[in-house]
């Protein structure tokens, strides 16, 4: 029934769903294909069906659930630093992508660090672009996405034992991103942009 309909999300515009797995779909926007949950989104109103007749039949659909006063609604993600966390448990705090190394929400960034990102005593880390052969590019999602990032919060993880992730801290951009050149998955050297990150 939702596959191929089209959406309107209040961050990317408008999209069209592509591949359904369950709650997860994927939706085509203009600058790439995203994976969200979508009774998530929907319930939050980060995304709406653009046909009425789609939007009733899939709210007809879902269990009630009593509404969360507004205090919670609001409610600053809590994550404890060096604590693991499942991706679901990530996820739960935010409405907006559900995987991938640079995740965009409503108002901050979920950035799942590589094990081997180069990190110092000044509490800073140079988090690596995402993209595992060929030039990495600024102009494409989803390393447009952090180098444009202005006022979001930047939550970093990196991947722990056991599908969970180690929670690093709250960040900021320290500077601009740095071109570097390594090796692919292949072996053939290319530009690598790394993202300087200041821990709070």
């Amino acid at each position: 029934m939702i596959l191929n309909q089209w959406v309107l999300h209040r961050l990317h515009g408008v999209g069209q769903i592509v591949n359904v797995q369950g709650d997860l779909v994927t939706v085509r926007f203009s600058e790439g294909d995203m994976v969200l949950g979508l009774s998530q989104v929907i319930a939050h109103g980060t995304m709406k069906f653009l046909d009425p007749n789609v939007a009733a039949a899939f709210l007809a659909q879902q269990p009630q659930t009593p509404a969360k006063p507004a205090s919670q609604t609001a409610a600053t993600p809590t994550f404890i630093v060096d604590q693991t966390y499942t991706n679901a448990e990530i996820n739960q705090h935010f409405d907006g992508q559900t995987s991938g190394r640079i995740r965009r929400g409503e108002n901050a960034l979920v950035l799942i660090a590589e094990a081997d990102d180069q990190r110092n005593a000044q509490r800073q880390l140079l988090f690596s672009g995402v993209g595992q052969s060929g030039d990495q590019s600024l102009t494409k999602a989803p390393n447009k996405t952090l180098a444009n990032a202005q006022t979001q919060a930047l939550y970093v993880f990196v991947p722990a034992p056991h599908r969970r992730y180690q929670y690093l801290g709250q960040a900021t951009k320290a500077a601009k991103p740095i071109a570097v050149s390594q090796p692919d998955r292949h072996g053939v050297d290319r530009q690598v942009w790394q993202f300087p990150l200041q821990f709070n």
